[in-house]
């Protein structure tokens, strides 16, 4: 019965776990958008920057295919340093933020052992997911959907190199 309720864990954390922390990422950078711009944002899951709009909450656009893989759109072109940055780095914070809750959850001695076991999956997730896009580095050709893409982390410190000095 125990590798039953393993498998159903393991079910349940690719179906639907990952899933909706990497929507939650996403969400951290429309977030980003909504509180720092007047512009709108699209949050997309599924592997593709396109689609069919699913819903809409205020000024945020939902495109859900469910997936691993995540992007949200925003038009930046004429958006400040500030800006930027508070977008681009809404998503790994938010990822930081799962990862440093599910991590102190963990050490609750009164979860059941197998909600326990979930819990550190998802902070490992968050965690991975957290130094993967705040890193700053271009995806290489093999990761798939994001290859050849800027990390968020990358995109914050392109905004910050080519951003005027303070005088």
């Amino acid at each position: 019965m125990e590798s039953l309720i393993d498998l159903l864990i393991i079910i349940i954390f690719y179906t639907m776990i990952i899933p909706a922390c990497v929507l939650l990422h996403e969400l951290g950078h429309a977030f980003g958008v909504v509180l720092f711009s007047k512009k709108r944002a699209t949050v997309y899951l599924g592997r593709e920057r396109k689609g069919k709009e699913t819903f809409r909450v205020g000024r945020i656009s939902f495109c859900i295919k469910w997936s691993s893989v995540g992007f949200c759109g925003w038009e930046h072109k004429e958006a400040s340093v500030f800006q930027r940055v508070m977008v681009f780095g809404g998503g790994p914070l938010v990822s930081f933020v799962l990862f440093s809750l599910f991590f102190i959850l963990t050490f609750h001695h009164t979860l059941h052992e197998d909600f326990n076991l979930l819990c550190h999956g998802i902070w490992i997730f968050n965690l991975i997911n957290f130094a993967v896009t705040a890193f700053p580095f271009i995806y290489p050709k093999w990761w798939g959907p994001y290859a050849g893409l800027p990390s968020d982390g990358y995109q914050i410190y392109q905004t910050l190199k080519r951003a005027e000095p303070i005088q």
